[in-house]
């Protein structure tokens, strides 16, 4: 895992217009410009040619695991992360004319590491997993030297509990981060606690439930001898 210092400090670097890579200046990333079209010059009159960037090495010098550990995962952990760290984690839409900062640097970076997190993702490593139980529900977390060990053990421990409607689809497994079984422990110790929180809940929902039960039963033993004291009086 990266220290927040060392990840702050590639997060910098591909900020810039230009990154400068890990090896600076012993190996140095050059860019040559593409043209991708024109654009209307309104200080010159006239329509000039726009370019982009291509650095001499696609991720700058950087592993796309580097990149993956980063922890930038979402276009939205972008935006959090820029919040956080330079406007003291404020909502962007109280930020004034600076809102357009925050989106300017949040699409730059969220633009530098995408496809390395796709890439990463989608082959997975050695690390961490996290079992996917349905859309929005998850089993908890493994450790597994590679995505198709992933897969079977997730088969393995949380198979049985899928629907089997449902077993085309789940378990399935998704790429976090790279770590050990130790990690996998802490986040597991806190999904137990959200089950226990779960499981509380749904035995005070069973309780709620009986005293409604109970109160109805009540109602209808109540209906029931009315019913059968006013036949009495009118058969006698």
């Amino acid at each position: 895992m990266l220290s927040n210092e060392a990840r702050d400090k590639i997060i910098d670097d591909l900020m810039r217009a230009r990154p400068l890579g890990p090896n600076h200046p012993r190996q140095k990333i050059t860019y040559d410009k593409e043209k991708t079209g024109d654009r209307w010059c309104r200080k010159e009159y006239e329509y000039v040619d726009t370019f982009k960037l291509i650095p001499s090495h696609p991720t700058w010098g950087y592993s796309e695991e580097t990149i993956f550990d980063l922890g930038i995962h979402e276009e939205e952990a972008a935006e959090k992360y820029i919040l956080d760290r330079f406007f003291e984690g404020k909502n962007k839409w109280n930020l004034g004319r600076k809102k357009s900062t925050v989106t300017r640097r949040a699409n730059r970076l969220w633009d530098r590491v995408h496809e390395s997190v796709r890439k990463v993702k989608q082959r997975g490593g050695e690390g961490i997993y996290k079992v996917q139980a349905s859309y929005r529900e998850h089993f908890g977390y493994l450790y597994a030297a590679t995505m198709e060990e992933a897969k079977t053990a997730a088969d393995l421990y949380f198979g049985y509990l899928v629907a089997e409607r449902e077993r085309h689809y789940y378990p399935k497994v998704h790429f976090i981060r790279h770590g050990t079984v130790t990690d996998v422990t802490t986040l597991n110790v806190q999904g137990a606690s959200e089950i226990n929180r779960s499981i509380a809940q749904a035995k005070q929902h069973i309780q709620d439930q009986m005293a409604k039960i109970e109160m109805f039963e009540a109602r209808l033993s109540a209906l029931t001898m009315v019913e059968e004291q006013q036949l009495a009086v009118e058969i006698d």
